[in-house]
């Protein structure tokens, strides 16, 4: 009396095999892959909130800019849109600079967090 372990249905080569939709079950929420992509990119991002501004090009475009210091205003934005200095012309780039210093000041996390929210999207 010899029954078989594990029954294996076979299919020929030269038929397409037909899975039932019913069969297959997708349990995996999207809502649970977008926490955790969310939660693995403010892992990666979280020492940055510590550092402080660079000696690199952070002098320039903030720590020591008068325009961005009084932050939005109306004559900061005229001049964002004909400023050259840092040798180049990007206006958005100061104004985000400016509402970077309205929101948090002169604190360094507060310049890396908006990038860091917006790159877990």
């Amino acid at each position: 009396m010899s029954s078989p372990a594990l029954f294996v249905e076979t299919v020929p080569a030269n038929q397409p095999l037909k899975i039932n939709p019913a069969q297959v079950e997708d349990t995996t929420s999207p809502w649970l892959l977008a926490l955790l992509l969310a939660a693995v990119t403010l892992f990666s991002y979280w020492p940055t909130f510590s550092n402080g501004f660079l000696n690199y090009d952070d002098n320039g475009y903030v720590v020591q800019n008068i325009h961005l210091q009084p932050s939005l205003t109306t004559a900061n934005i005229f001049w964002a849109f004909r400023a050259t200095i840092m040798a180049n012309w990007h206006p958005l780039t100061w104004i985000s600079h400016m509402a970077d210093i309205q929101l948090f000041g002169l604190h360094p996390w507060g310049h890396t967090m908006p990038p860091a929210f917006f790159f877990t999207q």
